[in-house]
């Protein structure tokens, strides 16, 4: 199949495939750093921010993951043609690369409006038969414990008010436009409803 995408689809997809390669190999920094140019916050918050979630040693490397994103940036770089019209790019993607090119959009995006807790959902996360992990991660995902809730708070001092859960809905000028964006081209890939939130044009696939 043909996905068709535009210049600015194309430069957030590439992006997104380079951080979200790190975030699965556990390396925080890149993604986080990525969010503070988004939002206007230091780097030196958002080497804060990665240096307290990495410290609660509950995630660790999915090389598998990685693997998989990194090779699919490849192919994109590779295989995405030049085209003339609204949408610049096209690129033969099967069905497995795009569904996975959909999840890590996904996960990009929720990740970059402040839902923390999803790192904790697209990660490899290491439960023991420790109560006191069990426990741990327990306070993380769900009340933002253990300094997970101050590590997001550096990077969306807008949302602090909101609690751990809570943020701006996608269709808020708050929210970065390549959350945003990297939103309409999920839902695109996967054939579900998409919310205007952007100026950009949808992702065809043909």
């Amino acid at each position: 199949m043909k996905v068709y995408i535009t210049s600015k689809q194309y430069e957030l997809i590439n992006k997104t495939l380079l951080v979200m390669t790190q975030l699965y190999n556990n390396d925080f920094f890149p993604m986080f750093q990525l969010i503070a140019k988004n939002y206007g916050v230091d780097t030196a918050d958002a080497k804060r921010a990665s240096d307290i979630i990495s410290s609660l040693h509950l995630t660790e490397s999915n090389k598998a993951k990685a693997k998989q994103v990194r090779e699919l940036h490849v192919d994109f770089l590779l295989n995405a043609d030049p085209v003339e019209g609204i949408y610049r790019y096209a690129m033969e993607m099967d069905g497995s690369n795009i569904t996975l090119l959909g999840n890590v959009m996904d996960a990009f995006s929720r990740i970059m409006m402040g839902q923390f807790h999803i790192l904790f959902e697209v990660m490899d996360v290491k439960i023991s038969d420790s109560p006191r992990m069990i426990q741990m991660y327990h306070d993380v995902y769900w009340e933002g414990g253990h300094g997970a809730k101050e590590a997001r708070d550096l990077l969306f001092p807008k949302i602090k008010k909101f609690g751990w859960h809570g943020g701006f809905g996608i269709s808020n000028p708050e929210v970065a436009e390549d959350s945003r964006l990297a939103y309409q081209i999920s839902r695109a890939l996967k054939r579900e409803y998409v919310l205007p939130v952007t100026q950009e044009p949808l992702v065809q696939l043909r």
